[in-house]
C-alpha cells in the first residue's frame, strides 16, 4: 500500500492542472495576506491622540445626558454597570453605560487578524482540495488510463483507497502550507505595522486547533471531490455539483426551512471550523431560535455526507465495466 500511495503522489505531482490549482490557492492567499499587511499601519499614537481630542469635546454633553437620564428614570431603571465616569476615565475609553470604547486604529493586530485569515485559508484549502480530488479521478476517466492502472493493481478497492490517501495527503500538505502563510505573514504584519500583543499560550492553542480543523476539512473535501468524480466519471459534473449544491440547493432549502441550516454541509462545516457556533434561526412570528452546534456533532454531520458518498462510489467502481 505504501508504494502504491507513493506512486499516486508522484503522478499527482506530475500533473500540470493539479500543480496549477495548488499554486493558484497559495498565490491567492499570499496576495490576500500581503494586501492585509500593506492595508494596515502602526498609527496607534495618532489614533489615540484623535480619540482623546474627540472625547474631550463630547465629555460634557455625554455627562449631562447621563445625569438627565438618571434624574428621569432613577437608578433602578439604569442599565447594569452604568455610572458617572470622570474625564480621565472617559478619555481612557470608559463609557457611562459601563462599556469600554475601542480606539479606532488601522494597526495590524496579529491576535485578531490571524484568526480571521485562518478561516479564509481553510476555505481556500477546502475549495482547492475538492477541485484537486475531482480532477484526479475525472482525468483518469477522460484519458482512459484506468485499465492500464488496474493491470498493475487489479484489486480495485485497494486502488481506490490508495488514490484517496494520496489526494488527502496532498490536501493536508496544502492546508498546512496555507496556514503557515497566514501565521508567518501575520507575525510579520504585527511586528512591522501593528502589534503582537495578545499572543498568549491559549491563543496559540486556539490557532493550532483552528488550523487542524481546517486541515481536516480540506482532507474531507479532497475525498469528496475524488469520489464524486469517480462516481460520475466527469470532472466538470463533480465540480459543478460540489459548488452548486451548497451555494444554490442549500440556500433554497434554508429559505424554505431556516432550521435546516444546522444539517447542511455549509452550516455544519462552518460550525466545525469555528470550533462550535450558535446559529440564529428566524421563525415566523416568533423570537429567533438559537441552535448551538458543538464541533464534534458538526464533524459527525459532515461525515454523514462524506462517508456514504465514498461507500457508494467505491462499490460502484468495483463492479463497473471500465473498458
Amino acid at each position: 500500500m505504501r508504494n502504491l500511495v507513493r506512486s499516486e503522489l508522484l503522478r499527482l505531482r506530475s500533473r500540470q492542472a493539479i500543480v496549477a490549482i495548488v499554486l493558484c490557492a497559495a498565490g491567492l492567499l499570499l496576495a490576500l495576506m500581503v494586501g492585509q499587511v500593506l492595508a494596515h499601519t502602526d498609527d496607534y499614537a495618532s489614533a489615540r491622540e484623535a480619540f482623546v481630542a474627540q472625547r474631550t469635546l463630547t465629555y460634557e454633553d455625554d455627562l449631562q445626558s447621563y445625569r438627565a437620564t438618571l434624574d428621569s428614570v432613577g437608578v433602578a431603571q439604569m442599565p447594569v454597570g452604568s455610572r458617572e465616569v470622570s474625564l480621565a476615565e472617559y478619555l481612557d475609553g470608559q463609557e457611562f453605560t459601563g462599556g469600554v470604547a475601542d480606539i479606532p486604529t488601522r494597526r495590524f493586530v496579529t491576535a485578531t487578524l490571524t484568526s480571521e485569515m485562518a478561516k479564509i485559508a481553510s476555505v481556500v484549502a477546502a475549495i482547492a482540495a475538492f477541485t484537486v480530488g475531482a480532477t484526479s479521478a475525472g482525468a483518469e476517466w477522460a484519458a482512459a488510463t484506468l485499465p492500464a492502472l488496474l493491470t498493475w493493481e487489479p484489486r480495485r478497492l485497494r486502488f481506490v483507497v490508495a488514490k484517496m490517501l494520496a489526494i488527502a495527503a496532498l490536501a493536508v500538505a496544502l492546508a498546512v502550507v496555507l496556514h503557515g502563510i497566514v501565521l508567518g505573514l501575520s507575525w510579520v504584519g504585527g511586528a512591522w505595522r501593528g502589534t503582537l500583543e495578545g499572543l498568549t499560550t491559549s491563543w496559540w492553542v486556539d490557532a493550532v486547533q483552528t488550523a487542524a480543523r481546517g486541515t481536516l476539512i480540506a482532507a474531507l473535501a479532497s475525498a469528496a471531490g475524488f469520489h464524486l468524480s469517480l462516481l460520475t466519471r466527469s470532472t466538470g459534473f463533480a465540480v459543478g455539483v460540489g459548488f452548486l449544491y451548497p451555494a444554490v440547493v442549500e440556500s433554497v432549502l434554508q429559505g424554505l426551512r431556516p432550521e435546516a441550516e444546522q444539517w447542511t454541509i455549509r452550516g455544519t462545516a462552518g460550525a466545525f471550523l469555528d470550533g462550535g457556533t450558535a446559529l440564529l434561526i428566524p421563525q415566523m412570528d416568533q423570537p429567533l431560535l438559537v441552535v448551538t452546534i458543538a464541533a464534534l456533532p458538526a464533524l459527525l454531520t459532515v461525515l454523514a455526507y462524506a462517508v456514504p458518498l465514498a461507500m457508494v462510489s467505491a462499490l460502484v467502481f468495483t463492479r463497473r465495466d471500465i473498458t
